[in-house]
């Protein structure tokens, strides 16, 4: 009967339009889904099912169309019906979103409109301004050549902020290589040193003068101009009167403060990355067994003794707050897809990422850093990043 209705049949094409809610909006299949009975129908169905298989076989491959498309359309509307005119950014998003089959923004890597609007500012395709007054973004389309600046004598150069990016990311490249140079020289020179002290037979250790590191190569002791000469025999005491030249590619002089130095900044370095991990704002497992919050889920509030003790809330409780070791911690794997943040790394560690892949076989996934231009995929560890809450 109801099939034949027309009324009803008009009812139901008027309530079918607009937008509904987003969290009842499923990108694979682009189904949208009127409440929370229909949304969980539509996940328990087959069709569902086989999409999921597929997007799981290589999420990052998915997240990256969708972000495009959505990217493609919105710039779309926005050089089409605005040209270079500087427009509110809200505005273009409720002109883009009128289209009832748009991509959904919670399918992309932008997680809110203020992200996606910093990202066209950051990569050069529009001038971003925010307006602290009416607390809105605006933009203005600047034209496909979106990475370069047209300068007022003809010449073209890159965008400030992401120079800055690259600057910033190429520093860091070369002052860990830089440091790791020195710690290799740092413990070759502890080495031979130890070398030099291990043949001394007498009971008098011999006295350096210092360590020079230079290109020439190591005088032969057998030689009429050694540096070591023995004033008598019949004495148990060696007398150096050179200071000892150690053989090496580059010509930077360390003494043994130095090395003692480079020893402490490789411990310091070494203890920052295997201790201290903790951060504000990520959600960690207690897996102390002799604590009545076993196996309790908790938000890290504060960190005290160095990072190596949390100040943690319970999320079954939020009244409770309870300071928990590192040790007594575990790191939380959360769904594909979501935020985490990276805690144990050279020099990612600290920014948030996107997780596209878990492999369990190998214990690993596989992370989007965040605002890193150029490669930002990295596999860690399960123990290397935790869910954010």
């Amino acid at each position: 009967m109801s099939e034949g209705n027309p009324y009803k049949q008009a009812a139901k094409a008027i309530k079918a339009k607009g937008l509904l809610k987003l969290k009842f909006y499923c990108q694979m299949c682009q189904k949208q889904c009127r409440d929370a009975a229909g949304f969980k129908a539509h996940t328990l169905s087959e069709g569902h099912q086989r999409q999921m298989q597929i997007f799981r076989s290589n999420p990052a491959k998915f997240i990256n169309q969708f972000s495009d498309e959505f990217k493609r359309g919105f710039l779309d509307i926005l050089k089409t019906r605005h040209g270079k005119k500087q427009v509110q950014a809200l505005r273009v998003y409720n002109e883009y979103i009128n289209d009832k089959h748009h991509i959904h923004m919670n399918s992309t890597q932008w997680t809110s409109l203020g992200s996606f609007v910093k990202y066209l500012g950051k990569t050069g395709i529009c001038k971003v301004t925010y307006d602290e007054e009416k607390e809105t973004w605006f933009l203005q389309y600047i034209g496909s050549e979106s990475n370069l600046y047209n300068t007022p004598n003809g010449s073209s150069i890159e965008n400030d902020d992401v120079l800055d990016e690259k600057r910033k990311f190429e520093l860091y490249e070369r002052q860990f290589k830089a440091l790791k140079e020195l710690e290799e020289q740092a413990d070759e020179i502890i080495k031979e040193e130890e070398i030099e002290n291990n043949k001394d037979s007498s009971n008098q250790k011999p006295v350096f003068s210092g360590f020079s590191l230079s290109s020439k190569k190591r005088p032969n002791p057998s030689s009429a101009e050694s540096s070591q000469t023995i004033e008598n025999p019949s004495e148990e005491s060696v007398k150096i009167e050179q200071p000892v030249a150690f053989s090496n590619t580059t010509n930077i002089d360390l003494n043994s403060t130095d090395v003692q130095s480079f020893k402490k900044m490789k411990t310091s370095r070494d203890e920052g990355i295997s201790s201290g991990w903790l951060k504000t704002g990520i959600i960690l497992k207690i897996v102390d067994k002799s604590s009545e919050f076993y196996n309790e889920k908790a938000l890290v509030l504060k960190t005290l003794k160095k990072k190596r003790v949390a100040q943690v809330e319970l999320l079954s409780d939020q009244s409770k707050l309870v300071e928990v070791s590192q040790d007594n911690l575990q790191t939380v794997i959360p769904k594909v897809g979501a935020k985490v943040m990276i805690l144990k790394h050279e020099t990612m560690r600290g920014k948030s990422a996107t997780l596209t892949h878990v492999d369990f076989d190998k214990a690993s996934a596989t992370v989007l850093v965040d605002g890193v231009l150029g490669d930002n995929q990295l596999i860690l560890g399960y123990d290397d990043f935790s869910k954010i809450f």
